[in-house]
This record gives structure tokens, sequence and C-alpha cells, in this order.
């Protein structure tokens, strides 16, 4: 993910950099670590092109991190979903008699999901911390 935008202000080897809001931002799984106003996004950017404020600079957002992030985010949830009432209809409704397997199912499910999330959610605020999850300010335009 490339994008442009100028650099409001560095901070030792971060750049705060705005750019214009995309579609791509209400996916995004490092959109915590933005601030947004109606179009212009302000986000934390690692200055490898050491660029000063008010030149206009390339972001890339590495491939791999988003990727990473993406799936934590939306893939181990899903995954424990289906996962939790899968558990929950063949192995949890034997010790529940007299109770519908369907709700089993889904009250695991779903508990297995909201777990994951929050762990996800734990670990996505951990590794919005590193700088290696940061995007790159690549080159000054």
């Amino acid at each position: 993910m490339d994008e442009t935008g100028f650099v409001k202000a560095v901070r030792g080897h971060i750049a705060i950099v705005e750019v214009q809001k995309t579609n791509v931002c209400h996916d995004c799984p490092q959109s915590g670590e933005c601030s947004t106003n109606d179009n212009v996004v302000e986000l934390e950017a690692l200055n490898e092109a050491q660029a000063k404020a008010g030149q206009r600079v390339l972001i890339v957002m590495r491939r791999f991190t988003y990727m990473k992030g993406t799936f934590l985010v939306y893939g181990f949830p899903a995954l424990a979903l289906i996962l939790g009432a899968v558990f929950g209809k063949y192995f949890l409704s034997q010790f529940f008699n007299g109770v519908s397997s369907e709700l089993i199912s889904a009250i695991t499910g779903l508990g297995a999901f909201a777990v994951l999330f929050f762990i996800a959610s734990l670990i996505s605020r951990k590794m919005e911390k590193t700088t290696e999850n940061k995007p790159v300010v690549t080159q000054i335009l």
C-alpha cells in the first residue's frame, strides 16, 4: 500500500505525515495509530528518507505487515467462531441434555469469537508500538 502525503512534523526518526483519506483507511489494521479529520489522515511513519516538515513524501506500508494485521483482526476471530461452533455442537452438547445443540454451538462460537477478538486487540495494541509495523517514508517527492 503506497500513499503520498506531506510531512507535518518530525520527531526523531518518526515523521508525522498528513495523507488524503481513502477507502483503504476503513479496513486498515493500523487505524488506531493515526488520527483523522474529515478528509485528512495524520499518521506516524518511520522517516527513512530523512524528510523534513513541509516536504511531499511517499509512504509505504509493508505488504506483510498489512496482511499480518488484517489476519490478526479478521482471520483469527472468524476461525475461532467456526471452531467454537463446531466444538460446541459436537462435544459440549453431550454434557447438556435437554438443551438444543444449535444453541450451545452458537454460544460457544460467539464466546470463542469474543475471546479471540479481545486477545487480537491486545496483540494489535502491542504491535502498534513496535517500529517494524509502522509505515515507512521511502522517498521525498
